[in-house]
């Protein structure tokens, strides 16, 4: 959107009253020519526009032969007009009224219009404050506007990234660890265990028509808030939605047996609980095939990879979100590493994928 001016000038204006010049000495100079009629002007009386001169009766608008004597006129392409023709056909017009604009204007997707008009109908307005948006702002995944200066004051909700508001999100809430959620993510929330476990279930089911093969027998699921995730994850800083922890028992050379634990945050919506749930089964499942002490940035992108996998065939503007937000993290394990175990994949096949995972610590030469 851009501001101007238009002043009602099209090529040159000329804003003059009719000068009526009266030659009383008609031996004084040759006759004018009349520029209308090309005949020469007996009457002593004429109109003399800049270096024309015209018969009274000949000084008319180009468009409507109005006479334009002692009136407002205006010249384009070398014609002169009445005013009304003038804005008629050289003067910008309002896309939304169609009247004419003269001063200052706005233009927004090529069209121009009126202040008001711009204003009234036309402007983005800010989905917290309602007010019209005049100059840069923000737009959210769902295409949502807000003003600039709501960054960083306002919350936004942790799972779909709406700021939260009752025209944007139906309302928000905020769980004792401080998370945010709106009032659209909270509908699907998972906040019980038989739900977390129900889901589990079914995520590991179509984890395992990838060849991703999980033993639900030795994994145990508990739901947890924010900060007894922070307790139990080893990196305080990391802000994790899921955690996965092992116990192994072993002999010299060989582990006999692994428990697996996953901590999953309570309260995430059914798509981004879903996402996380494979994410950590995949860990599970790296846990009991692949060699330990793998590449983090392999890790972290094939567990990546299995939510992407259970997610890619639904349609869902959620998981399009949750989809997109895995295709641009910019962590370099989560999100860099995501993309090149998505490349080797494309290239080799899942199968290949996962039996390449079962003997090798780092990613291929080339990934």
């Amino acid at each position: 959107m851009q501001q101007r001016s238009y002043n009602h000038i099209v090529g040159v204006f000329i804003l003059l009253l009719i000068s009526v010049l009266i030659f009383f000495n008609a031996f004084a100079s040759p006759k004018p020519i009349c520029d209308y009629c090309k005949r020469e002007i007996a009457d002593a009386n004429y109109v003399t526009v800049e270096d024309k001169c015209f018969h009274t009766e000949h000084f008319l608008c180009a468009e409507c032969s109005k006479s334009l004597v002692n009136q407002k006129f205006f010249k384009e392409q070398n014609k002169y007009y009445c005013e009304n023709c003038f804005n008629k056909e050289f003067v910008p017009k309002c896309q939304k009224c169609g009247e004419p604009i003269q001063g200052r204007y706005f233009e927004f997707d090529g069209k121009i219009y009126h202040k008001q008009c711009y204003e009234k109908f036309i402007a983005p307005r800010c989905c917290l404050c309602q007010k019209a948006i005049d100059g840069e702002y923000i737009i959210d995944f769902w295409g949502n506007k807000y003003h600039k200066y709501h960054q960083g004051k306002d919350p936004i909700c942790t799972y779909c990234g709406r700021y939260i508001s009752e025209s944007t999100s139906q309302g928000g809430f905020q769980y004792d660890d401080s998370r945010y959620i709106c009032g659209i993510c909270k509908k699907g929330a998972i906040n019980k265990a038989h739900e977390a476990e129900k889901s589990m279930i079914f995520i590991s089911q179509k984890l395992k028509n990838f060849g991703i093969e999980i033993n639900l027998d030795k994994t145990k699921l508990q739901l947890v808030d924010r900060n007894r995730l922070a307790q139990l994850s080893p990196d305080r800083n990391k802000d994790y939605a899921g955690l996965t922890k092992f116990e192994g028992n072993a002999i010299p050379g060989k582990v006999i047996s692994r428990n697996f634990n996953i901590y999953i945050l309570s309260g995430m919506p059914r798509d981004n609980f879903r996402a996380t749930m494979a994410h950590e089964l995949m860990h599970v499942w790296l846990y009991s095939k692949a060699p330990m002490e793998m590449d983090p940035a392999l890790t972290e992108g094939c567990c990546n990879y299995a939510s992407y996998l259970l997610l890619q065939n639904d349609r869902s503007k959620q998981v399009a979100y949750v989809l997109d937000r895995l295709e641009n993290d910019p962590n370099i394990f989560y999100g860099e590493g995501y993309r090149r175990v998505k490349k080797m994949v494309r290239r080799m096949g899942i199968e290949s994928w996962l039996e390449y995972l079962q003997n090798n610590k780092n990613f291929p030469s080339g990934y």
